[in-house]
């Protein structure tokens, strides 16, 4: 996860179900990029809420920040609590859905998201950088729409 808040820009790489995906977000532009196919598009949500990184039950509205408004889905509670990891304090939302999936989502108290976890299956990552090179905001790939 790369954030930087001063120009609203922000990436994601997501390894999740045996293929990587990576999300930049540029202002009100969300690009997904699919390292399977090596193609990047814009994301036609990226003005109103998506699926957080893929995570039943929990939405996040795109225009106020990848990791910064979170809002249970239809027919799901939210809890939120705390953890400790790599020295940060993280601010942690579990939503439960009436089938019973689970899905837990934590950020930084900057708002870096640094762990999430769909039933059993969790991401974390193994270090959170908070300087590094502009590149890490332009697509890999060219963008269609």
């Amino acid at each position: 996860m790369y954030r930087d808040g001063a120009r609203d820009l922000e990436r994601v790489e997501v390894d999740a179900f045996g293929t990587r995906t990576l999300y930049i977000r540029r202002g009100e532009e969300l690009i997904s990029c699919d390292e399977a196919t090596k193609s990047c598009r814009r994301t036609p949500e990226a003005a109103g809420a998506v699926q957080a990184f893929g995570i039943p039950g929990l939405l996040l509205q795109v225009g106020a920040g990848l990791s910064t408004s979170l809002a249970p889905a239809s027919g799901a509670e939210l809890y939120t609590g705390t953890r400790e990891y790599l020295g940060e304090r993280l601010q942690c939302f579990l939503a439960r859905e009436e089938v019973g999936s689970e899905a837990e989502l934590c950020f930084t108290e900057d708002g870096i998201p640094a762990y999430w976890r769909l039933d059993r299956d969790a991401s974390e990552p193994v270090r959170i950088e908070r300087e590094f090179d502009d590149s890490v905001f332009e697509p890999p790939y060219p963008v269609t729409d």
